[in-house]
């Protein structure tokens, strides 16, 4: 499979979200975790519509903000076992079979504020773990808006988040892929517009043995 992880910042606009599609079928990206969509309940058709194959959303209570989805490829041989979302538009976790394999892939969308982020990667370690079918099959992407260490950053900086963090991570198995494949290389995936603040927030995590068994 191939799995591709994105923030979108907004996908209510037509033509944003069409040529995001077009791009993500000439990719023949098999799976994609899309976070901030901005869709609500009331919105969340307009990517079902455009979209050639199976959707699922967690929606967002506002139309600025939030909101994550998960898209299969059209003709994917995949079965969905079940999925759950959290209300808040940040969470959403699909178990699913591919070949006779039993999968769990998990989509988040950290909150900005640390305090908050805190709260939620505490929440999220036990929810991912009392939802996933196979903890040792499981996938867990997103933009968790916080670096890991200071390596991941251009400027670096003291963000109380990112004890929870490592915890969250010790406490699911999880291999970070990027610095796996990577570990010389900084993969900046944020950048202000004057280039002067670059960091490494969203981030691929497969758990520890199925990313050796790959």
């Amino acid at each position: 499979m191939k799995v591709e992880s994105l923030n979108a910042r907004g996908l209510n606009n037509s033509t944003k979200r069409k040529t995001l599609l077009h791009w993500i079928q000439d990719k023949h990206i098999d799976i994609v975790c899309l976070q901030e969509t901005f869709f609500t309940v009331n919105t969340v058709h307009l990517l079902d519509e455009d979209w050639d194959g199976k959707t699922l959303h967690a929606p967002s209570p506002s139309s600025h903000s939030k909101g994550v989805s998960i898209l299969f490829k059209k003709d994917l041989d995949i079965k969905i076992i079940d999925h759950y979302a959290t209300q808040d538009g940040r969470s959403l976790l699909v178990n699913f079979n591919y070949h006779d394999q039993n999968y769990c892939i998990t989509n988040l969308y950290s909150p900005n504020d640390q305090t908050y982020r805190i709260d939620y990667l505490n929440k999220m370690k036990k929810w991912i773990s009392d939802k996933c079918s196979n903890m040792n099959c499981q996938i867990i992407c997103g933009d968790f808006n916080c670096s890991l260490s200071n390596d991941d950053r251009l400027v670096p900086n003291i963000d109380r988040s990112r004890p929870q963090f490592s915890k969250f991570i010790d406490y699911l198995d999880l291999t970070d892929m990027y610095k796996l494949h990577n570990p010389h290389k900084k993969g900046f995936t944020y950048s202000n517009k004057k280039g002067d603040s670059q960091s490494r927030i969203d981030y691929f995590f497969l758990h520890t043995i199925f990313s050796w068994s790959e």
